[in-house]
């Protein structure tokens, strides 16, 4: 028993370093369940992550249309230079991308229109 703490008053002693720990008084008392989270706690965590989620969605989504767009941009470069070396070389213009694809470095055939 810890001095100061009558037996009668809820006290209990500690089997770690004769500590006492007393339910509702004023002397701290160690946790029954250390391990472990609140629901609260989940709860936060969770309303974070979901807010943190809907934050980033729409701006991932936006960049990759932009990385789209530079891509395209780039490979419209690619095809007006090709254009005109095919027709500096040849002194004719190109009838088809099929000719133009020895001039680029990406497959022209995701530029192809449909004949429908």
């Amino acid at each position: 028993m810890v001095a100061g703490l009558p037996k009668g008053n809820g006290a209990r002693s500690s089997p770690i370093e004769g500590r006492a720990y007393v339910f509702g008084g004023d002397v701290a008392r160690p946790h029954s369940h250390s391990a472990g989270f609140t629901l609260t706690e989940l709860m936060m965590v969770i309303s974070i992550i979901i807010l943190l989620a809907v934050i980033a969605i729409p701006n991932v989504a936006r960049a990759r249309q932009n990385a789209e767009d530079v891509r395209t941009q780039a490979d419209l470069k690619q095809i007006y230079t090709a254009m005109v070396t095919f027709q500096a070389q040849n002194n004719r213009e190109a009838t088809s991308l099929a000719e133009l694809q020895p001039y680029v470095t990406f497959d022209l055939s995701k530029y192809e229109m449909s004949s429908n």
